[in-house]
C-alpha cells in the first residue's frame, strides 16, 4: 500500500480518485493535516477537527457490495477495540459513535471496480479523547495508518460473520427507532445491509436512508 501524506487538501476522496484514473490497481491510502472541503452522506460536508483523522483508500468490494460499508464500520470498531477503555459503537448504515456521540462516520464510493473509502473521526473533541489511545502513536499517521493495514488484512467476506459482528457494535439494536417514515423497533440486518425494522404490521426493511433513535 503507498501511502500519501498531505498538510492539507480539500478532499481526500476527490485526490485519491484523481490518482486511480491513471493507477487503477493500486492500492493507496491518502491521509491529510487537514481536509478543508470534506464529504459526508447526501453532498453534506464533514467539518474536520484538527488533529483529527482525515483519509481516503481504495480497496475490494465486500463479495455482497451492499454490505461493504458495515465491514468497514465493524473493522474500525474492532481495530479500536484493542485500546483500553475504548468501544466504539456502530449507527446503521456508516455512523461512528463513542459514549453514544458521533465521532466519525464512512463514505463510500464506487470507482472502477473498486471502493474509495472515505474515513473521518474526530478525535480532539468532546466525543473521542487523544488520550484514550495511550500508545504514543501519532493519531493522524501512525494510526491512521495501521488503522487501514488492519483493514486489509482482516477482511469480513463471510455474511453472516460480518452481521453478528456489525450487531455486537449497533448502538440500537432493539431500540425504537425511525427510518424515513417507517418507525419501529430495530431488530437486526438483512442479507444485503438493511435494516430489519419491526412494526406493528410486521417486519419492514430498509436499504438506505438515515436512522434517528427514539429515546
Amino acid at each position: 500500500m503507498k501511502v500519501i501524506e498531505l498538510k492539507s487538501i480539500s478532499s481526500t476522496q476527490d485526490y485519491l480518485k484523481n490518482i486511480l484514473e491513471s493507477q487503477p490497481n493500486e492500492q493507496y491510502l491518502v491521509i491529510c493535516e487537514e481536509q478543508t472541503s470534506g464529504k459526508g452522506r447526501y453532498g453534506n460536508d464533514w467539518v474536520h477537527i484538527p488533529g483529527s483523522l482525515a483519509c481516503s483508500f481504495n480497496l475490494a468490494p465486500n463479495p455482497v457490495l451492499t454490505l461493504s460499508s458495515l465491514e468497514i464500520g465493524v473493522l474500525v470498531a474492532e481495530y479500536f477495540s484493542k485500546f483500553e477503555s475504548t468501544r466504539l459503537q456502530l449507527k446503521w448504515p456508516n455512523d461512528i459513535f463513542y459514549e453514544n456521540k458521533k465521532c466519525g462516520g464512512i463514505l463510500i464510493h464506487f470507482h472502477h471496480d473498486a471502493l474509495i473509502i472515505g474515513l473521518g473521526l474526530n478525535a480532539i473533541d468532546n466525543s473521542l479523547n487523544q488520550s484514550q489511545w495511550r500508545t504514543g502513536l501519532n493519531f493522524q499517521s501512525d494510526i491512521g495508518v495501521n488503522l487501514v493495514e488492519f483493514i486489509h488484512q482482516n477482511r469480513i467476506n463471510n455474511p453472516t460473520d460480518l452481521k453478528n459482528s456489525w450487531l455486537n457494535h449497533c448502538q440500537h439494536l432493539n431500540q425504537e427507532v425511525v427510518i424515513e417514515k417507517t418507525q419501529g423497533v430495530f431488530v437486526g440486518i438483512g442479507d444485503q445491509g438493511e435494516a430489519l425494522i419491526q412494526t406493528p404490521t410486521g417486519i419492514e426493511k430498509k436499504i438506505s436512508g438515515s436512522l434517528r433513535i427514539i429515546f
